[in-house]
């Protein structure tokens, strides 16, 4: 066994003059790269920049806002402070009423918009979803909220309309997609809770939908479903939850179902080598990024127009 093992060792680990001195000279090359590597990291002076902490004070931040949106900023929050809430029907007020109330114009346009697509606030803590509404507003108004009991019919008053095969189109409001809650999408046929919960979920993951033809992403949609709501779907891409390129983490954007490793750790590797985007049509200078691409994940994007990298 022992002259076994001998003759193994001596077949394999021995080598001759000149084996030697390359094993000799291949160790000391790699010796010398590591070396130039340690020192290139170590004296290297990667540029950094450098910010005072001090002046990221609130009046700095608000003087870096374009001027229009500072002086309605600041006339909103001078403003709530003389104003005295009063109690109010959110599915009824009307623009005046929420200017009293001292919310700002682009919440009061949302509140709007969300009316006239077809929703509806059932209970105080819809209010609260009106994704642009502060959460200081919400929790100074909250108790003066006042929705009247809604009747109970909501399905109900439709399933005899389906069983006798009337023509209930006329009944169906249109639905602004991005904005109903899950009652107002039970509206819609073929939709019922488990439907309008899928919905809501995947347009939240999303971040809001562009097209109808999105709808199918949602597990269980097919096409039959998708053809007997699309006339009844109204898509505004205003409330579209966007991503700013140049201050998403790696996670941020790996959490879009557009996204896969790959192609987030491409993006923040372009942003860091670049010194962030300048623009969102810098993507189609990724390589991972065709066109088809491009146009799907394009939407879901923006530059925050204040933090601009400069060359």
């Amino acid at each position: 066994m022992k002259r076994k093992l001998s003759r193994f060792f001596k077949k394999y680990f021995t080598f001759s003059r000149r084996e030697q001195r390359g094993v000799a000279v291949l160790l000391l090359l790699i010796g010398i790269l590591l070396i130039v590597r340690y020192s290139l990291i170590k004296y290297s002076k990667p540029e950094v920049i450098y910010y005072d902490q001090s002046s990221f004070t609130k009046d700095s931040i608000e003087s870096s806002f374009p001027k229009d949106l500072a002086k309605e900023t600041s006339k909103t929050k001078s403003y709530k402070k003389t104003t005295k809430p009063f109690e109010f029907n959110p599915n009824t007020l009307d623009e005046e009423g929420f200017k009293k109330l001292g919310l700002p114009m682009w919440t009061i346009q949302t509140i709007m918009k969300y009316r006239n697509s077809g929703g509806k606030f059932y209970k105080p803590d819809d209010f609260a979803r009106i994704y642009n509404l502060d959460a200081e507003d919400y929790e100074r108004l909250k108790s003066y909220i006042r929705i009247p009991a809604q009747p109970e019919k909501h399905a109900e008053s439709l399933k005899p309309q389906f069983e006798k095969g009337k023509d209930v189109s006329k009944n169906i409001p249109v639905i602004e997609i991005n904005m109903a809650d899950s009652l107002l999408l039970q509206e819609l046929p073929g939709i019922g809770p488990v439907y309008a919960r899928r919905i809501i979920k995947y347009r939240q993951r999303l971040g809001g939908f562009v097209n109808a033809e999105q709808l199918l992403e949602v597990y269980g949609m097919d096409t039959n479903r998708l053809s007997k709501i699309k006339p009844f779907v109204r898509i505004d891409t205003a409330y579209i939850r966007r991503i700013d390129l140049n201050h998403a983490s790696f996670k941020d954007i790996l959490r879009h179902p557009y996204m896969e490793y790959y192609l987030a750790k491409a993006i923040v590797n372009y942003r860091d080598k670049n010194n962030g985007f300048r623009n969102v049509n810098e993507l189609r200078q990724i390589n991972l990024i065709y066109d088809d691409l491009y146009y799907r994940i394009r939407p879901y994007f923006e530059i925050n127009p204040e933090y601009i990298p400069v060359q």
